[in-house]
């Protein structure tokens, strides 16, 4: 304000002093003066508005990029933990997601061997004896999802063999659970009779899963100890856990020993893998074992100092691939230091068979093979199968079959429209048959009138010719009567 009252001061001098020398100015020169001042001082308040804009949008990016700064540590935070932490934090988002995961490793409460029958859409599940219902609330099953397997008989035992689906539980008693079905498998399984076994949680593929400590062979033992343990646990293999019989195959086909194999030979050395196959030979269809090379894992030893940084934190599920993932960085978060790492030597490290060997990337560079890039040393090669993450497999199910659904209505509008498309082509090609009809009547009827009309033109052809050989005649007889009058006597 007190700028603009100093403005209209001056410019009421310069009026002044400019009115005053009209003895010497042209008016004009009066004129363009007091229009100089009075833009140049419209410029000087517009450049101090801009200014005054600019310091205060200045002000508030500034504050701004403050405020991004501090949301994305607290989003990095929230994801991961502290900076300054070597693992996730349990109330960090990946720590969370971690905690999850071992919470749900295993199946949880179970109820086996439960008979089953039709209640509607939904099913009835009887419990073989009696529960003991407390106040707890936490114990309630109703609005629990459980997982159903349909149990077979494996040597007069019942054994859950095959998925049913997801259920949903809506009721129940101490004798009963009233489940309504979810996510079905098979609607054949879901309506055969027999016993079910219900899991709290989806059981989990692991590559322990199946494996006791005394099946596992002791490195520290000589190799022909390890042979036998290999042996061990393939017997236990076909006898306990997958019989030739259960899996419907032939117990000495090529097929059941490739199957037995992937699990057998899980987490061990491919040189252990040989020596058993080679011992084993005389009984074996096939000499050789030979897993994809995604599912070799190599170990190197450092000779010197790593040429450059590798990030070593994997993000990867522990029961799924290991402690480390098909990258080679580390699953495990006790494996977890927080940033990149130049290994020294003599460090080991485990990377998969991929980066082992080397491999071309999908925009057509290649990988040169790890041996190449650094110097390392080869310290063994070992397999191990790749697991399946069974709840991961079920909403991927889930999801396809929503994307079946959608595709199935999709399908059902255009066959909607196809049939109203058919029923106006049938209708079009209907009044396209009936106007040949009329057209082939028309050219029916054109046919007869041009017969008709031919045969008329031959009759009055005839009766012309006639005509013309009548008037001939007549003609000859008029000049014969013409010619006898100019002879006779007096004419």
């Amino acid at each position: 304000m007190t700028g603009l009252i100093i403005l209209g001061v001056v410019l009421v001098i310069v009026i002044v002093l400019a009115v005053l020398a009209r003895e010497n100015w042209h008016w004009s020169h009066i004129v363009l003066v007091v229009a100089t001042f009075i833009a140049g001082s419209a410029a000087l308040v517009g450049l101090a508005r801009v200014a005054k804009l600019r310091i205060a949008a200045q002000a508030e990016y500034e504050k701004s990029v403050a405020s991004l700064a501090a949301l994305e540590k607290a989003r990095r935070e929230a994801v991961f933990g502290p900076d300054e932490s070597t693992t996730y934090s349990v109330d960090s988002l990946r720590g969370v997601n971690e905690a999850l995961k071992l919470a749900t490793v295993g199946m949880g409460r179970s109820w086996r061997n439960g008979q089953v029958e039709d209640r509607g859409q939904n099913k009835l599940f009887r419990f073989t004896s009696k529960r003991v219902l407390s106040g707890d609330r936490s114990a309630e099953l109703r609005g629990v999802v459980l997982y159903a397997f349909l149990d077979e008989m494996i040597e007069e035992t019942p054994f859950p063999c095959k998925f049913v689906g997801t259920m949903r539980v809506v009721a129940e008693t101490d004798e009963t659970l009233e489940l309504q079905p979810l996510l079905v498998i098979s609607p054949e399984l879901l309506a055969r009779s027999g016993t079910w076994t219900l899991f709290e949680r989806m059981p989990y593929d692991d590559v322990e899963a199946l494996r006791s400590p005394e099946d596992r062979p002791d490195p520290l033992q000589p190799q022909e100890e390890r042979l036998k343990t290999i042996s061990r646990y393939r017997a236990k293999l076909e006898t306990e856990i997958f019989p030739a019989d259960v899996l419907k195959m032939a117990p000495n086909s090529s097929e059941y020993e490739a199957f037995i194999d992937r699990f057998a030979f899980d987490g061990l050395t491919l040189g252990d893998i040989r020596a058993w196959i080679e011992v084993n030979q005389a009984t074996r269809h096939s000499l050789a074992f030979g897993p994809e090379l995604g599912d070799i894992y190599v170990r190197y030893k450092f000779e010197a100092r790593s040429s450059r940084t590798y990030e070593v934190d994997g993000s990867g599920v522990l029961t799924d691939v290991g402690p480390f993932d098909p990258g080679g960085r580390a699953v495990d978060p006790a494996l977890h230091i927080g940033g990149p790492v130049q290994f020294e030597k003599d460090d080991e490290i485990v990377v998969t068979g991929l980066i082992a060997e080397g491999y071309q990337r999908p925009d057509g560079s290649t990988v040169p093979p790890f041996s190449q890039m650094e110097n390392v040393r080869e310290v063994e090669r070992s397999y191990r199968r790749a697991v399946v993450e069974y709840p991961d497999l079920i909403q991927k199910l889930r999801e396809s079959i929503a994307n079946i659904t959608e595709r199935t209505e999709e399908v059902r509008g255009h066959n909607t429209v196809e049939e109203a498309v058919y029923n106006l082509l049938q209708a079009e090609e209907a009044t396209r048959m009936e106007i040949l009809a009329k057209l082939r009547e028309d050219n029916e009827n054109l046919t007869n009138d041009k017969d008709q009309l031919s045969a008329f033109a031959r009759a009055q052809a005839a009766e012309l010719e006639e005509l013309k050989t009548r008037i001939e005649y007549l003609t000859n007889q008029i000049q014969r009567k013409q010619q006898q009058l100019s002879r006779s006597p007096g004419s």
